[in-house]
């Protein structure tokens, strides 16, 4: 089945995500990033630039099949070939962001289909 242009707009039902000390950590690890402030739970941790798009692909995961007019087969083999983000803060040990999205674009591409979301995250005070 393709990828439909009806899924434009569709919204992905928000989720709230916990961004605990050992999750940004084991973030850090995984890239690898060996910086120590990323570590250093005496002075507290920083959050490594990239680590948003963990809460991203969590929401991302969570409605992977929802909507889709493909084969779970189909979205299965689906490729991240892109990301674009932008900071308006670094995120703090501990607190909750709650992360939604919106399937704002899908297009064509010698290898297959597109399809592009935008996911806008915000803190316990809306900001």
């Amino acid at each position: 089945m393709p990828l439909t242009s009806k899924l434009v707009g569709q919204e992905l039902a928000p989720i709230s995500v916990v961004c605990d000390t050992r999750w940004l950590m084991a973030y850090a690890a995984g890239v690898p990033d060996e910086n120590p402030e990323l570590f250093d739970t005496a002075a507290g941790v920083v959050a490594h630039p990239l680590f948003p798009v963990a809460p991203e692909w969590a929401l991302l995961v969570a409605h992977r099949y929802a909507g889709s007019t493909m084969s779970r087969d189909e979205v299965a083999r689906g490729v991240h070939v892109a990301h674009d983000l932008v900071h308006n803060r670094c995120i703090i040990p501990g607190e909750t962001i709650d992360i939604a999205g919106r399937i704002v674009g899908v297009g064509r591409r010698r290898a297959g289909a597109t399809q592009r979301t935008l996911f806008e995250a915000n803190d316990g005070t809306g900001r």
